[in-house]
């Protein structure tokens, strides 16, 4: 006779076996292209890099046809590999240039890294490449820098604003300084170097709106200051120490141009030796091991691409030592003086390149280091020639993903739709006609000072080409890029662009490709969204003045772009005030949303506003209309709901919204295809200060010998 404990072990067996038959039939089901972009998310996002290997097996065991899939997960196998110190790596490579010599930009990639993997070997460096995370989940350490050691990594605490160390050994961190504070004036340390002998560390301190250069020993709790300049437009900043530590090498930023001094460590007035144009920007400067010769990147005038240069301290003769169309940021001198080591574009990705140099001369042309690094963050060189970085934590991708807005089910899983410059790209606008993609792409390191500029790109759905404009706003001093929006003809883009004194609007015409200024406004006004009329006759957007305190007053405004005569539609004052608008497909309505979370609609001839639905406290993406106009879409990332990532799919004549679920957030101002199902929209991961910190070594090629 059967017992009941028998029946429930059989009933609890045959359960196991029907969930696990249907996680199989699940995960069989499960398309490559998903499976990869889930172990990308593993690998990038949450930094779990085993099983990102495990899932990119399982992407390459079941790509089949789908070769190109099947080589990009090779890909970023390896350079898991790669981060963990794996042989596997190699073998990974091995198989991609072999097995799937038909994806072209793949197996080049996999053949450079192969090259570097041998490099060493072949070279006689003695010990093999090698990479190691020495500090997950770091925060504060861009713009700071390795002890000579390389035991310690200096950082800003967040928290408190303080200059803090963080011994890589024992996992342990001390706070330097006690004096920061986020009270107004809010005081900080930032941008920190070690001295030589790796007691000392120069720092720039923000007090307020102006800054100055301070130096502390590690046994102290008393900094001095070398260093102040309290011009509202002026920033300073330590880069590098002289090799026997008698300067500082350090930036002042200026409005009418960066500049670079040598600061004595002992006292005395600062030494000028470089000024550079309006315009220009450098981000990094280091001495050369020898201390005759110091180099630095530097942006040629109004163009967006750095280009890298030496000067001789003796003579004050600049030298160009990399001079090419990409984006070449230096990132420091080999301590044995014979390598510059440089972060580049030029391959298509951001990769490690070095030149050899001599007397401050280059000797050849430069060679990949680590062709894919990808977007990094520099810290800079121990003594032993280890080179220690911040692998950038923060992503903002563009996603698409089909919907069936009236039955609010999601047809198809996101997928990335821009893989150019992975983790810098947001803003997604389609064209009138579908067959467009605009977008806006950080291009550089994200994290500040080392920015180069935003780009605006148009991505052809039909071909994947791409028309790319960056130094024609660079030229017009832009820098930064936001909201890209399409004229209804399709034959312009508007965007905001950020000059360091306000933020204007510029009209891309794109039968000529020339870039002029459409609204300009004063520096102490911000315009918050823009957006086009049915005819492309005139513009709405939102003019913000700001009282402090988070209050001002915002005011609607449609401008006729014939004659430039503006009239107000509606305005808020107080803390509650318009941050975004969208227009209805028929031109007739503007959909408004305040900080106070109404969604209201404003007809966009004029007259009262009427309100749609108040939204409960969270973070919620820009508006936008369905095709159709039935609908409003609000993405809502809400912090104390179950379902956090949500969007909301509001009846445009009122009523409770749909919730659609997402499995990712909606960030900024999502787009919807013509077609009224294809839904992109851009998400962010992480703080702009998250990051892991590794260590590089054995990478750089063999010396030659002295003559």
């Amino acid at each position: 006779m059967t017992t009941p404990k028998a029946i429930i072990l059989g009933l609890a067996s045959l359960a196991l076996f029907l969930a696990a038959s249907f996680t199989a039939a699940r995960q069989a089901d499960e398309k490559p292209a998903v499976m990869l972009e889930r172990a990308i998310q593993l690998e990038t996002v949450e930094g779990n890099l085993d099983a990102a290997i495990d899932l990119y097996t399982k992407v390459v065991a079941a790509s089949g046809a789908e070769r190109a899939v099947a080589a990009k997960a090779l890909l970023r196998m390896g350079r898991c590999y790669e981060k963990l110190g794996r042989d596997e790596a190699r073998k990974a490579y091995e198989r991609l240039v072999v097995e799937y010599a038909d994806q072209p930009e793949q197996a080049g990639e996999a053949r450079g890294r192969l090259a570097a993997l041998a490099k060493p070997a072949a070279e006689g460096m003695g010990t093999a490449f090698a990479t190691r995370l020495v500090w997950a989940d770091a925060d504060g350490v861009f713009s700071n820098a390795p002890s000579p050691d390389g035991r310690f990594v200096s950082y800003v605490d967040w928290e408190s604003g303080n200059l803090a160390i963080r011994d890589l050994e024992a996992g342990t961190s001390r706070l330097l300084t006690s004096d920061g504070t986020w009270e107004e004036p809010a005081q900080m340390a930032y941008s920190s170097r070690w001295s030589p002998d790796g007691n000392q560390l120069a720092y720039c301190w923000q007090h307020g709106s102006w800054s100055e250069l301070r130096i502390l020993a590690l046994d102290s709790h008393h900094p001095r200051v070398l260093f102040e300049d309290q011009s509202d437009d002026a920033w300073v900043e330590p880069l590098d120490w002289s090799p026997d530590g008698r300067l500082i090498l350090a930036s002042v930023s200026r409005k009418d141009g960066p500049e670079l001094f040598l600061v004595p460590v002992g006292g005395g007035s600062p030494r000028e030796v470089a000024k550079f144009a309006p315009g220009a920007r450098t981000s990094e400067a280091y001495f050369s091991p020898d201390g005759r010769f110091i180099v630095y990147d530097r942006t040629p005038g109004r163009v967006a691409a750095r280009d890298i240069f030496v000067l001789d301290l003796r003579s004050g003769n600049e030298t160009p030592v990399v001079e090419h169309p990409s984006d070449d940021g230096v990132l420091g001198w080999s301590p044995d003086g014979d390598w510059i080591l440089f972060l580049s574009d030029r391959s298509g990705t951001l990769g490690l390149w070095a030149i050899r140099i001599e007397e401050g001369r280059p000797q050849g042309a430069p060679v990949a280091a680590n062709p894919s690094i990808g977007r990094i963050a520099p810290l800079g060189f121990a003594r032993d020639g280890s080179f220690y970085y911040a692998d950038v934590k923060v992503a903002r991708d563009i996603y698409s993903v089909e919907i069936d807005f009236d039955s609010g089910k999601v047809l198809t899983p996101p997928r990335k739709a821009v893989t150019r410059y992975e983790g810098s790209n947001l803003g997604p606008s389609y064209s009138p006609d579908g067959k467009w993609l605009a977008y806006v792409s950080r291009r550089g390191s994200m994290v500040f000072p080392t920015n180069v500029a935003n780009a605006l790109c148009l991505q052809s759905l039909e071909t994947g080409s791409e028309r790319v404009f960056m130094d024609e706003f660079v030229g017009l001093g832009v820098r930064t890029v936001l909201g890209p929006r399409w004229a209804p003809d399709g034959r312009s883009v508007v965007v905001a662009g950020g000059t360091g004194q306000g933020r204007n609007l510029y009209r891309v015409d794109l039968d000529t490709g020339r870039v002029g200024v459409l609204i300009e406004t004063p520096a102490d006004v911000t315009i918050h969204n823009h957006v086009f009329s049915r005819d492309s006759r005139h513009l709405f957007y939102i003019r913000y003045v700001g009282s402090g305190a988070g209050q001002g007053t915002s005011r609607i405004l449609e401008i006729d772009l014939d004659t430039g005569e503006e009239e107000e539609l509606a305005s808020l004052s107080g803390t509650d005030l318009f941050t975004v608008i969208a227009t209805s497909p028929d031109g007739k309505w503007l959909a408004a949303f305040s900080r106070s979370g109404l969604l209201s609609v404003i007809p966009s001839a004029g007259g009262p506003s009427r309100p749609i639905h108040r939204f409960e406290r969270g973070r919620y993406a820009n508006p936008v209309w369905t095709p159709d106009g039935k609908y409003i879409l609000i993405g809502g990332i809400l912090p104390d709901n179950e379902k956090s990532n949500i969007l909301f799919c509001v009846p445009a004549g009122g009523g409770e919204p749909l919730e659609i679920a997402l499995p990712l957030g909606v960030w900024g101002r999502p787009a919807i295809h013509p077609d009224g199902r294809r839904f992109a929209f851009a998400t962010t991961v992480n703080r702009d200060t998250a990051a892991d910190v590794w260590v590089l070594r054995n990478f750089l090629p063999e010396s030659q010998p002295k003559k």
